[in-house]
């Protein structure tokens, strides 16, 4: 089941999953590199991140959030995604990708089995970064229109 992250809900479990597998769940500081798996830098992502959410069957099994990343004062909005395997990634990326209408990029490694999944959601070929491709959506033509339909996400359909 996909929920919202709540910090006294799911704090503690998603940290405890960050620690647990073997990811590439990381914020830039410096131009380094920095794995997120402690309570600390969990919370300095947040401060960065929006629409975090979770995949929690039993325990958690997955977690992905949109973080704003800021280089020579443009904001790009980044995908961070960890999952148990392809089905939650699948179940989590939809999440985003249905209530989220701001162009998004993902940096993923070239060898990683979620490398087709972004792509079958539209996501393309931006360029090379060595061991990885940044991919990107543009996914505000959704804000025009859901279901045939002139879309304001504030309030409700209208014509």
């Amino acid at each position: 089941m996909i929920e919202n992250f709540s910090t006294s809900k799911h704090l503690r479990d998603v940290v405890d999953y960050l620690q647990t597998v073997d990811n590439d769940f990381y914020i830039t500081e410096e131009n380094k590199r920095v794995v997120v798996n402690t309570v600390s830098l969990f919370k300095r992502l947040l401060k960065q991140s929006s629409a975090v959410r979770v995949s929690k069957e039993k325990d958690i099994d997955g977690v992905i959030l949109i973080w704003k990343s800021i280089g020579n004062n443009v904001p790009r909005y980044y995908i961070k995604i960890s999952s148990a395997d392809k089905r939650v990634a699948d179940k989590l990326l939809t999440a985003i990708l249905w209530n989220e209408f701001i162009p998004l990029h993902v940096k993923i490694k070239k060898d990683s089995s979620l490398l087709s999944l972004f792509k079958n959601k539209g996501f393309v070929f931006q360029g090379d970064r060595g061991k990885e491709v940044l991919l990107t959506l543009n996914n505000t033509f959704r804000k025009k229109y859901v279901n045939n339909q002139h879309y304001n996400k504030d309030s409700s359909l209208t014509e």
